[in-house]
């Protein structure tokens, strides 16, 4: 029988390799400036060694402080709270948080994608008034409402399935509503776009479905089920059945 050197058993039996100081710094806190610093501590932010991301446990305001060249300086990972990064000038959402208990706020900046998006947002999601063409990235999983009204949005690919609360895509740039969520809770917004049809509609509507001031011809493709009132006002060519629908549980506002 060979007997094996305790180094050697460990290295060919157990393919445990000696931790190196490489393998160390890769779990130390990355290097931060004095202005980036101050915000980890005024907001109690926790490093985590394992993500290599900082938590916490409250709300979040980002500040210019730790922003740079439209980036978000750290990398977040569970904020507890809302997480709040509008009117910052970012470009990109790297390093936002991975998960959000509250709300994610990124209105007003120069985002033309949301990756880098939480993959989880316990309440809302707001992206309005960026630059973005597609939702893809966005998160799969929102608890209330998704809000991304005011883009350039072409496509609503990428939308989260299933909305809990209201959902707004107004204001785009939207040919087709194909990609949006199959079930709304409450309302749904996707007046002021460039809809021809309402193909791709959610199925279910919990309030109201407003798609006023688009070039719709026709109901067709509308959803199954619209639990409030069904604004279709200022659509010139559109062509309204003689007698209200079954399935708009509300008024019919033309």
């Amino acid at each position: 029988m060979r007997i094996l050197k305790s180094d050697i058993y460990i290295n060919e039996k157990l393919t445990i390799q000696p931790v190196t100081k490489d393998m160390l710094s890769d779990y130390k806190k990355p290097y931060a400036d004095e202005e980036t610093i101050r915000f980890i501590e005024e907001k109690n932010l926790v490093w985590n060694p394992l993500s290599k991301c900082y938590d916490c446990d409250r709300d979040v305001d980002i500040s210019d402080d730790i922003v740079s060249d439209g980036k978000i300086k750290i990398r977040f990972g569970h904020v507890k709270g809302y997480f709040n990064c509008s009117y910052s000038n970012l470009t990109t959402l790297e390093g936002a948080p991975k998960e959000v208990s509250g709300s994610f706020y990124c209105n007003n900046n120069k985002l033309t994608t949301l990756e880098g998006a939480p993959n989880v947002v316990g309440v809302s999601f707001h992206c309005n008034r960026n630059n973005l063409t597609t939702l893809e990235g966005a998160p799969q999983k929102v608890g209330l409402n998704f809000f991304c009204f005011n883009n350039k949005l072409t496509t609503l690919e990428g939308a989260p399935k299933e909305v809990g609360g209201d959902f707004s895509c107004s204001g785009n740039n939207l040919t087709t509503l194909e990609g949006a969520p199959n079930k709304v809770g409450r309302h749904f917004y996707c007046n002021n776009n460039n809809l021809t049809t309402l193909e791709g509609a959610p199925k279910e509507v919990g309030g109201i479905f407003r798609c006023n001031f688009n070039k719709l011809t026709t109901l067709e493709g509308a959803p199954q089920e619209v639990s409030g009132d069904f604004d279709c006002s200022n659509n010139p060519n559109l062509v309204l059945p003689k007698e209200k629908p079954s399935w708009i549980k509300g008024e019919i506002i033309c």
